[in-house]
Formats: C-alpha cells, sequence, structure tokens
C-alpha cells in the first residue's frame, strides 16, 4: 500500500489519522488523538510521534479541562489535610489572581500567560510569590494526573519582595505598657503577650483551665483560627507547639485576678462566652496600642517606638529576651513552639553578630 492510501483524505485535501491513547475520559470511553497533515507522509510522522510518547509515558491529556475547574478539585483533594488557614490561603489566590488563565485549558497554558498574571499585581509582592507557589503544585498534580507533561511555572519574574526587618520592642514602648491605661482585657492580652511570646492565635484560644497558679505555669496547646465566617479551634501542626510556658510572678498575678473575676470559661471571649470575631480581637490589641501611645503623649518617635507594631513585635521581643537572660537556644526552641532551631538560630545569630562589637575590637588592635 502506498504512503499515500495509507492514511484517509478529508475533503479539504488533508489527510488524518485516529491514534488511542490508552487513557479514558471520565465515562470511561477511550480517548482518540486525531492528527493531520498536508501529507500522508507527514501524518505518519506525527502518529510515530504520539505512540513513541505514549510508549515512554510522556504522552499527556487534559480532557479539556480548565485550570479554574483542576483548581477548585486540587484545592478539596490535595489539600484536604490542610489547616483552615492554609486553605483559605490557596482558596483566595485561585478565586481572586487566576482571573486571566483560569478558562484556559491545561494543555494550553504557557509560561507567558502566567507571567501576565503575575504582572497584573506587581505592586504587591507577597501576592506574587503567592501565585507562582500556587499555580506550581497546581500544575505538578496535574503532571502527577497525567494531564499535562510539564510545569511552565520556571523562570518567572517575581518583584523584588522587602521584608520588614523583625525588632524587639522599644525602651519607649516598654515605658508605655506600665503607665497606660488598660481595661482588664487589654491589660491581660498585653502582658500575656509580652511574656510569654505566644503567637496571637495561641492568646486568643487560652482558657481558665490553661493556667495553673500553683506553678505560675500556662500551657499551650491549640489555637484559634477563621476560615470565611467560621470559628475553628485548631491543634498545632506539630507536637512542638504543644508546651508549657513560666509565668513571671507580676503576670500570673494579673491573670489570676482577672480570672477571678470573670465566670467565662474564654480567657478572651464575648459577653455570651463564645469566642469573639477576628476583628474582635484584633480591635482589642488596637485599643491597647492607642493607650500606649497616648500614654507617653509625644508627636514623634525618634526611636521609631509604635512603627508597625504588631503582636509578633512583641513574640519576637520575648525571643530576644530569653537571649539576653542567657536561655539555651534548645529551650529557647521549646518556648517559642519552634518545630526546629531555624527561626531561634535566626534570631540569635542576628543578636550575637550585634554583641560582637567587631569594629570597635578591631580598634583596640591599633597601635
Amino acid at each position: 500500500m502506498s504512503k499515500k492510501e495509507k492514511y484517509k483524505q478529508r475533503a479539504d485535501g488533508r489527510y488524518y489519522a485516529r491514534v488511542s491513547t490508552g487513557k479514558c475520559d471520565d465515562s470511561g470511553k477511550i480517548i482518540m488523538k486525531y492528527v493531520y497533515g498536508k501529507t500522508s507522509r507527514e501524518v505518519e510522522k506525527k502518529v510515530n510521534e504520539i505512540k513513541y510518547e505514549i510508549e515512554h509515558g510522556m504522552y499527556a491529556h487534559d480532557k479539556g479541562i480548565t485550570l479554574g475547574t483542576y483548581a477548585q478539585k486540587w484545592i478539596e483533594v490535595a489539600k484536604a489535610t490542610k489547616s483552615a488557614k492554609t486553605r483559605d490561603m490557596y482558596k483566595n489566590i485561585i478565586n481572586n489572581h487566576m482571573d486571566l488563565i483560569q478558562h484556559k485549558k491545561l494543555k494550553d497554558i504557557t509560561r507567558s500567560d502566567i507571567q501576565l498574571q503575575i504582572n497584573a499585581v506587581l505592586d504587591k509582592p507577597r501576592t506574587c510569590q503567592l501565585i507562582k507557589i500556587t499555580l506550581k503544585q497546581i500544575l505538578d498534580c496535574a503532571i502527577d494526573d497525567g494531564l499535562i507533561t510539564k510545569n511552565v511555572c520556571n523562570k518567572l519574574e517575581l518583584p523584588r519582595r522587602v521584608v520588614n526587618t523583625k525588632r524587639p520592642l522599644t525602651e519607649t514602648e516598654k515605658i508605655a505598657i506600665k503607665k497606660a491605661d488598660f481595661t482588664a482585657k487589654e491589660r491581660v492580652l498585653v502582658m500575656l503577650a509580652y511574656g510569654t511570646g505566644m503567637r496571637p492565635s495561641e492568646l486568643y484560644a487560652l482558657t481558665r483551665n490553661d493556667f495553673n497558679f500553683v506553678t505560675n505555669e500556662v500551657t499551650v496547646s491549640k489555637s484559634l483560627v477563621y476560615s470565611g465566617t467560621e470559628t475553628i479551634v485548631s491543634y498545632p501542626k506539630t507536637n512542638s507547639g504543644i508546651r508549657t510556658i513560666q509565668l513571671p510572678s507580676t503576670i500570673a498575678s494579673i491573670v489570676k485576678d482577672y480570672i477571678e473575676h470573670n465566670d467565662s470559661l474564654l480567657l478572651f471571649a464575648k459577653d455570651d462566652g463564645t469566642h469573639m470575631t477576628k476583628s474582635g480581637y484584633n480591635n482589642i490589641f488596637t485599643q491597647a496600642l492607642k493607650k500606649m501611645r497616648k500614654c507617653i503623649n509625644q508627636p514623634f518617635f525618634a526611636d521609631g517606638s509604635f512603627d508597625h507594631l504588631t503582636p509578633y513585635v512583641f513574640r519576637h521581643n520575648y525571643c530576644t529576651e530569653l537571649y539576653y537572660s542567657g536561655v539555651s537556644m534548645k529551650e529557647a526552641q521549646r518556648l517559642m513552639g519552634h518545630s526546629d532551631y531555624g527561626m531561634i538560630m535566626k534570631v540569635y545569630s542576628h543578636l550575637d553578630e550585634n554583641k560582637e562589637n567587631t569594629k570597635e575590637k578591631i580598634e583596640r588592635l591599633a597601635l
């Protein structure tokens, strides 16, 4: 049989052939790949290329699935065991930052398509980073599912992200903590943040039963997270998050007095005894900061006081105080609830560098 006769010819003059991919659609029907060419020889070449890819596990068929559809499936299947906070982060990226490419078929998405999506939010470096992270994971999963053969999330240009330098509390802020006219609830929140270094989500989940006033200790075993309007009491991702922290006696006394004058099981609760909304907790801290600034009564602070003062400044301050108190890196890791030395090492190493005063020591060597 001649090459010309090997494949059928269409009315438009082109030749075509069908190749079984060996894969099935959702109904169980074998997916066929159609190839076309101006000549029978061209069709045969394409058929052989497809057969080679199939035989060597290099062929993929996206079944016409769009990125948006697959992304929704991915979040429900691949991320089912992740925390509500993590899932919400991915959902936000998928629902709000894939509008330019969500209707494209998986096989049609190019690196340029993704770059354009990133370019739409270049003024938000962290969002750009999360778009890349999310899409890379989605496309990796699509490869594992045999829907595409390569991940096009390579060589993307991301804007430079400037990370705010972590800082401890300033001396002015420490004075303000002592002088501010806090409500009882504000004082307990601020003092626990200062004296334990807990994450905000851990502070908000505390109950009266977490405190032992015989030993002056607080046990951290849970955190409060939000998924949409739902409040969820979550447990640490690792066993390192479960820990007991020694309370300074002055702080223990403040907390004890507060608990004795409140009937609620939750340390920070609404009038009906249930958990506050996320904005409710944030408002307590915001009002406390206003009172701290007010009691100092200065229009400008040269030392950077009250600049980006967040609950995490209190946490970083606690870690810094552990260092200056001579607490070992291993114990600091335990008290901070970290699963490894990484974060503690960064803080301790930075403080070691500051302590070195290399320039001054070298000057002493001069004759």
